[in-house]
Parts: structure tokens; sequence; C-alpha cells
């Protein structure tokens, strides 16, 4: 899959973010990547509307390259991006890798990394049975091991090195 990023900011603050990337990557050496690939905004225009739509989910992190290397290994992707911010691009959906030092530059105080425990990073794969086989091997914190739930899921419930929780799961109801 072809390493693209969108994030939902307004054009109106393009001109910010520019000059805030660029003063990034001079302070914290890495490659400013070209705008495109990180914060254009995208909307879907159904209907002769304009309506949002959701692009990422991004973990800030204490240590991006040991998560990086993480969710390289459970998610099978290969990486976008380095230094502060990483990306896993999937069909659906972006999960992206941040630093808690470099989002302080944009917004101190505002995020407190290892300390979620209300959001679900839920994959869909193609069988839990076979990808717990794979994980099982690894050092994982395990939650939930493969159940069938009543939703029509079968899943499994993990936690990454952060202590974010993650469903990888298979519908069931579907044939």
């Amino acid at each position: 899959m072809k390493c693209q990023s969108i994030t939902l900011f307004p054009l109106l603050y393009l001109n910010n973010i520019i000059t805030i990337l660029k003063n990034m990557s001079t302070k914290y050496n890495y490659r400013f990547r070209p705008l495109t690939s990180i914060f254009l905004s995208h909307m879907l225009k159904i209907e002769g509307e304009e309506k949002m739509k959701f692009t990422h989910s991004c973990i800030i992190t204490k240590d991006v390259k040991s998560l990086c290397e993480f969710y390289k290994e459970i998610l099978q992707i290969e990486p976008c991006g380095e230094g502060d911010y990483i990306e896993f691009p999937t069909e659906n959906g972006i999960l992206s890798l941040f630093s808690l030092e470099a989002m302080e530059q944009f917004s101190p105080d505002s995020t407190q990394t290892a300390s979620n425990r209300s959001v679900i990073l839920e994959f869909q794969v193609v069988d839990v049975d076979k990808e717990y086989e794979r994980l099982n091997g690894m050092d994982l914190e395990w939650v939930m091991y493969p159940a069938n739930l009543p939703w029509g899921n079968r899943s499994i419930y993990f936690r990454d090195p952060d202590g974010n929780l993650i469903n990888f799961y298979t519908r069931t109801d579907i044939e």
C-alpha cells in the first residue's frame, strides 16, 4: 500500500502548520515531508454536501521507535515516516505515532502518554484464530483470548507497550 496520509485540518490554518512543521524539522533534525502526505485536509462530497472523513488514530508516545517496532510486527505493515512521526496506512485509515516531545511544541500539557483506558484500536483481520497463533509467541499483555462476542465478532484483546488496548477481530455473522 502506498504511503499517504490525510488528517482533518482546516485549510485556514495551512500556513501555520507549514511554519510549525518547518521549525520542528529544524529543531528535531528530521526531514520535512510535503504537507500533502501529512496534514492536508480532505472532505468527502456526498450528495453535494461536504462531509467529514475520519482518517486517523494517533498515539502520542514517549518512545516512537519502540512503539513503531511493535506495530510493525503485529500489523505486518511497513511504516511510513521517521523520527517523531510515523504512520501505518491501512485500507480504511491510518494509525499514526507521534512523540510527546514534538506534541508539546504544538500544544503543551495537552496529552499524557501511556494512560489510555477508554479507547480500543480495532483491526478487522481475515482469521483471528490464526492471528492469535502468530501473536501468542510474543511477549504481549493478553486481555482476552479468542472469544465469540454477542455482536458478531470473534476477537482477541491485548495491550501495546504503552498500555493501549488492541482488538483483532473477525466477523462471525458474515458468510
